[in-house]
């Protein structure tokens, strides 16, 4: 097992659920940021480099969708995976991004997040 902490970062706008998902990963042991906007997301992606990302599509500043083409085209971030989190089903094609609805289980994202981890050997 890799002896690093897995970085995820939450690009959400509702603080509780930001605060609720970084407690629960943080007792399964991952190292977690966080952003409000997609502006400010974008940002600290570039340069935290986490191992995975969060991101809810409705967002202020930058929306989820451009954040995510944003990261995709930058050779930095491009091999991020990605989760997109949205109360609404995707309007366009979102890649090999994986897509949950809200409300989500827990359980479920977790276990997303465990198996893209996985396959990107992070």
């Amino acid at each position: 097992m890799d002896k690093r902490l897995s970085t995820i970062l939450i690009i959400d706008d509702e603080p509780s659920i930001v605060k609720i998902n970084t407690i629960r990963f943080q007792s399964k042991g991952f190292l977690v940021e966080s952003e409000l906007d997609g502006k400010s997301g974008l940002e600290k992606a570039k340069i935290i480099i986490p191992d995975i990302i969060l991101l809810d599509v409705m967002l202020p500043e930058l929306d989820g969708l451009s954040v995510c083409k944003s990261l995709k085209l930058d050779s930095k971030t491009a091999h991020i995976p990605i989760i997109l989190l949205s109360a609404r089903q995707p309007e366009e094609s979102v890649g090999e991004s994986i897509y949950l609805t809200k409300p989500y289980c827990f359980d479920e994202l977790y276990e997303h997040v465990k198996e893209v981890l996985r396959l990107s050997d992070r």
